[in-house]
């Protein structure tokens, strides 16, 4: 077909000519002699039309609405396109213009009186719930103007066009749709944790769109989402400080409202750094500084947790925070967690206090100098040191001391503090006989255990309760260079 086209061909009766046309299988090839000439343009392009609606499913529509020709659209109707077509997805012709924008198109598809414009095969909703999703003024305005849509359709999700245009924060949308006064504005879709489109504003920071449902006078401003979390404890967790200022000049909200973790906002804002807040919050007077949640967290050990020193810093100048309060599922005060963290500025202004217990042990009976060791913390394990006040003897449930620790996790320079002191017991055994050196040649920590020889009290030999020595330890786990080691160290003791 794609041949060079003899113009006699051409010149044969238009009946004829569009029989040929039913033979040919390719709409690509009916293009092709729709391009040949004047005449034959004008005949077979509408004929194409034509057999896409009927063979294809319209799919010239559906590319039209999807790209915004104008002039296609125009063609595919007046050829008798159905204007219902939908694609693989379940979107029709009006869905994707709405979806895209196209104000045009979507007038010409909604000229032809037929179609639904509540129509709602895709997941995503109805057209109008797309064009508020997207932020498509002009095309929403124009489903408005027919007075035919229903303004609070529900998509798969449970959400309406309203809470689509709050939840993406597109102000004019939502100023168009409360306008109607048809829209529910506490609606609590499931999918969306069951929070409202005001508490969906707070949470996302879209101020325009709050202030407009706070307008309406319909908005309970303490609701609950799924997570039993307020428009203030988003807000104040997010960062939104003029939406929280918002708030707070309501002189309604629930400053103590607990999530369903028992945090209140200000632990939220405490755990996220969120120092301005914290102020705000600290700065009314009315909220419990030492709040704590369900698991026995304080806003002051959530923002230890975090490394937020600014935020621990506005906490401590309160003077109501206790600083030895524990959670109580490990036993973790402030400092431990901000020890075991890292937060050496944290740690510090902790200490600072004089008021911190060092030695306050969690559940495995770890103080902050044992969980920093464990985790491998140098700046803080030597901050602890420094302050000579700790007990670097000190062993958890397990008879593990932070030394034995650091050897057991491989951090060479936490064992090179510790060793610096010259006060730590290098042999100490655990519950099953375990020395540092036992564990780290088990391990397989080459510098660690070149570390420990070196200071010459570890000895090489000490049988454990499993009658194991660090030897046979490293060479169970295949520890080569570590066997060398051992292995020259105990010929150096016995020549």
């Amino acid at each position: 077909m794609r041949a060079k086209i003899n113009g006699s061909l051409l010149h044969l009766p238009a009946e004829l000519l569009l029989s040929v046309a039913d033979f040919l299988e390719e709409e690509k090839d009916i293009n092709f002699l729709a391009q040949a000439s004047h005449r034959s343009h004008s005949l077979f392009n509408p004929y194409l039309y034509r057999r896409n609606s009927l063979k294809s499913r319209s799919s010239a529509l559906l590319w039209a609405a999807q790209n915004g020709s104008e002039a296609t659209t125009r063609t595919c109707i007046s050829e008798g396109a159905n204007v219902e077509a939908t694609d693989s997805a379940g979107r029709t012709p009006l869905y994707l213009a709405a979806s895209n924008g196209y104000e045009i198109v979507a007038k010409l598809l909604l000229e032809t009186g037929r179609v639904d414009v509540d129509y709602s095969g895709s997941r995503y909703g109805t057209p109008l719930s797309i064009a508020a999703s997207k932020g498509h003024e002009a095309v929403v305005k124009l489903f408005l103007a027919t007075g035919q849509v229903n303004i609070d359709s529900v998509d798969s999700c449970g959400a309406t066009p309203f809470y689509h245009a709050a939840f993406w924060g597109h102000e004019a949308i939502a100023r168009l749709l409360l306008e109607t006064g048809m829209v529910e504005v506490e609606l609590t879709p499931k999918v969306y944790n069951y929070q409202t489109p005001f508490s969906q504003a707070a949470l996302y920071g879209h101020m325009a769109v709050l202030k407009l449902l706070f307008g309406t006078g319909r908005v309970n401003i303490d609701s609950k989402d799924d997570y039993s979390r307020t428009p203030l404890w988003w807000a104040a967790s997010e960062g939104r400080i003029e939406i929280v200022k918002l708030l707070l000049e309501t002189g309604r909200v629930n400053l103590e409202s607990k999530d369903f973790s028992g945090c209140t906002p200000l632990s939220g804002a405490a755990s996220k750094g969120q120092e301005a807040i914290v102020k705000l919050l600290i700065d009314t007077g009315e909220v419990d500084v030492d709040s704590r949640d369900s698991s026995g967290c304080t806003p002051l050990w959530w923002a230890a947790s975090g490394g937020h020193e600014a935020v621990v810093r506005l906490l401590l100048a309160t003077g109501q925070v206790d600083v030895n309060s524990k959670d109580t599922r490990d036993d973790v005060t402030a400092l431990s967690t901000a020890a075991s963290g890292g937060h050496k500025e944290v740690v510090k202004l902790l200490l600072e206090t004089g008021r911190v217990n060092v030695e306050s042990k969690d559940v495995l009976s770890r103080t902050p100098l044992s969980r920093a060791a464990w985790d491998g913390q140098e700046t803080v394990v030597r901050l602890l040191l420094e302050m000579g006040r700790v007990d670097v003897h000190s062993k958890d449930v397990h008879g593990r001391t932070p030394l034995w620790l650091a050897a057991h996790a491989g951090h060479e320079a936490v064992v090179k503090l510790l060793l610096k002191t010259g006060k730590v017991n290098v042999d100490s055994k655990d519950k099953w006989g375990r020395t540092p050196l036992s564990i780290a040649a088990g391990e397989g920590h080459e510098a660690v255990v070149k570390l420990l020889m070196k200071t010459g009290k570890a000895n090489s030999n000490l049988k454990d309760s499993y009658d194991h020595t660090p030897l046979s330890w490293a060479v169970s786990g295949r520890h080569e260079g570590v066997v060398r080691l051992l292995q020259t160290e105990i010929l150096n003791k016995d020549s």
